[in-house]
C-alpha cells in the first residue's frame, strides 16, 4: 500500500469540520485543489478549487474514491 501512495500525484490532509463529517484537503503537489467532506462516496461533497485538466479530474476522483481505504 504504502507503493501506491508515493506514486500518486494527490495527497490529502484532514482538517475541522463545523458538520462532524471527516473532511480532506486535497493537494497536487502544494496546490490545493479540492475539499472533501465524508468519506461514502454516495454522500460525500467535493469542493473544487482549482481547475484541471481531464486527466488530472480523472485521477483525482480515482483518488477521492479511494479515500476512505487511504484513511482507515
Amino acid at each position: 500500500m504504502e507503493e501506491s501512495k508515493s506514486k500518486s500525484m494527490f495527497r490529502h490532509e484532514p482538517i475541522e469540520s463545523s458538520d462532524g463529517k471527516p473532511t480532506y484537503n486535497i493537494f497536487k503537489g502544494n496546490q490545493l485543489i479540492a475539499e472533501v467532506r465524508g468519506t461514502n462516496p454516495a454522500s460525500q461533497s467535493i469542493i473544487p478549487m482549482r481547475e484541471l485538466n481531464e486527466y488530472e479530474e480523472s485521477k483525482l476522483h480515482e483518488y477521492i474514491g479511494n479515500l476512505k481505504e487511504q484513511v482507515e
